[in-house]
């Protein structure tokens, strides 16, 4: 083993700091306390995990790869980095993600949000913050102290990913999530899926809207669903553009890929007959499509990246169409231009 040069960094000594043990405190309680518990947004839970996470994990990785050099620290961010993009933008490392957790033992899901993105500014500070430190003269933590910081951490790590959407499908036997194999974790019983799924989540006997505590969801999404299909709608044989706002609009909504944390806008359909819907994404919104509106289960399907997204209809009918602001802070007015509707018939053979 070559001898340590005076110049190499002891990244131990980040451990020690009440900048970084800060950090993994807040990813520890946000991801075992906070989320799900609806006592802060969705959207505010996701992105404190991914600001401590970010700054949490580099230091990490530059230990366990035994990195001395600030270029070696330096990569080990920019690995976290590529790494957190990866899982943001690709569906298929995601399912790789998925599967590597179920074998061992954990769930996973990651949302695509691409305002994630944002917190990787956070990088750059961290490097700095560990290198000044790694630089230091201090004694840095040594033996069980150490181990046991990187092992809490490594854990707070792999667990920030680790909140699962769980569907009707997995339900148990009993609806009450008090008991003995209730799915993990139980959706609070204040967005549209934990008001819509069949179980006890706080185990007072009330179960979906017939719970207290589901009256303003399901009150809300009633109300806003009848005034929608009392409304106008959108003929796709006529009109090219829908228009609409999600600014000052209260989130209703969960869908598969747009989250329950922002905003949206409901817009009806009628689809004269079975075909593909050719839509282009207004900026900064996502959409699903929904065969009855107060029913997240009947979602034919959910777009969030564009710029023009394929919508297929296996029958003709009356829709819903929910626009999503993909950030809270991203709501406005909006206008959803129909790029084309071609029939089933007139596909090719």
């Amino acid at each position: 083993m070559s001898p340590r040069s005076s110049r190499d960094l002891d990244l131990g000594r980040v451990l020690a700091q009440p900048a970084w043990l800060t950090s993994l405190l807040l990813l520890l309680v946000n991801d075992h306390v906070l989320k799900g518990a609806g006592l802060v947004p969705s959207w505010l839970t996701g992105k404190l995990s991914d600001v401590a996470g970010l700054f949490v994990a580099p230091a990490l990785l530059a230990i366990l790869v035994r990195a001395r050099t600030p270029l070696g620290l330096a990569a080990a961010h920019v690995a976290v980095g590529l790494g957190f993009t990866a899982l943001e933008l690709s569906t298929e490392i995601n399912a790789a993600g998925e599967a590597l957790y179920g074998a061992l033992g954990l769930p996973f899901q990651q949302w695509s949000d691409p305002t994630d993105l944002l917190t990787l500014l956070v990088l750059p500070l961290a490097y700095v913050f560990a290198r000044r430190v790694a630089s230091h003269v201090a004694p840095p933590p040594r033996g069980v102290w150490a181990r046991g910081l990187t092992a809490v951490g490594l854990l707070a790590c792999a667990a920030s990913t680790s909140t699962q959407h769980v569907g009707p499908e997995d339900a148990p036997e009993s609806p009450d999530c008090s008991e003995p194999g209730a799915p993990y974790p139980c959706e609070a019983p204040l967005t549209e899926d934990g008001c819509d799924n069949g179980w006890d989540e706080d185990s007072d006997g009330a179960v979906d809207c017939a719970d207290t505590d589901c009256s303003a969801a399901c009150d809300a999404l009633l109300e806003a669903c009848e005034e929608t299909v009392s409304g106008p709608f959108v003929d796709l044989s006529f009109d090219r553009s829908m228009e609409g706002s999600t600014l000052g609009q209260p989130s209703l909504t969960e869908s598969n890929c747009l989250g329950a944390d922002a905003p949206d806008d409901f817009l009806l359909l009628h689809v004269p007959e079975p075909g593909t819907l050719v839509l282009e994404l207004p900026e900064n919104h996502g959409v699903s499509v929904r065969s009855t509106c107060t029913d997240w289960r009947s979602e034919l399907g959910c777009y969030d990246t564009g710029p023009t997204v394929e919508i297929p209809f296996p029958a003709a009918g009356t829709f819903t169409l929910v626009v999503e602001a993909l950030d809270p802070l991203l709501a406005a007015s909006f206008t959803v231009d129909v790029v084309e509707f071609r029939p089933a018939a007139e596909r090719a053979p």
